[in-house]
């Protein structure tokens, strides 16, 4: 792809790709398809995915993870109100990022708030979430342990991810 970009567009398009970010590097790539009469190699479903980009994570990548990285510095640090506020910010700007609603879920439940632990932990899932041996091995989870809610949760984790629950 970068190669394409850079006969077709020329080498400032390729390095503004590049600082720009990933769906920049994406959407030269489509550019340089178009203007060289190729069809894309990238999957047709991925238009959908790339306009929740655009909207979120592609419109602020960089406060995304650095959001990101603060939020697991203050679960670590036992900050838990500030590490959620930290990743629903993330969680917010990127409607597709399974590892802060994973951690939103850790967050809370250590926290002691159950229904919102399990309302992250499902959006985590829904979101691509797929470690169904860490879900089952956290220790952020403790106190979800026995949860009816949080053994479904599990369950569908397992079944998806062809794991024995």
């Amino acid at each position: 792809m970068a190669r394409m970009i850079d006969r077709r567009l020329g080498r400032q398009a390729l390095l503004a790709t590049v600082r720009a970010g990933p769906l920049a590097f994406i959407d030269r790539y489509l550019e340089a398809a178009q203007h060289a009469g190729q069809p894309s190699i990238l999957p047709a479903r991925l238009a959908a995915a790339l306009d929740n980009l655009r909207h979120g994570y592609g419109a602020s990548w960089i406060e995304a993870s650095r959001q990101r990285r603060r939020g697991l510095l203050l679960i670590r640090a036992g900050r838990l109100e500030d590490a959620i506020a930290a990743l629903r910010v993330t969680a917010a700007i990127d409607v597709t990022d399974a590892a802060s609603a994973y951690n939103l879920g850790c967050a809370y439940a250590l926290s002691g708030r159950r229904r919102p632990a399990l309302r992250w932990i499902e959006r985590a899932i829904d979101r691509g979430f797929d470690d169904a041996r860490l879900m089952r091995t956290d220790a952020d989870f403790e106190s979800l342990r026995g949860d009816v809610r949080f053994e479904r949760l599990l369950l569908r984790l397992s079944g998806a991810s062809g794991l024995d629950p």
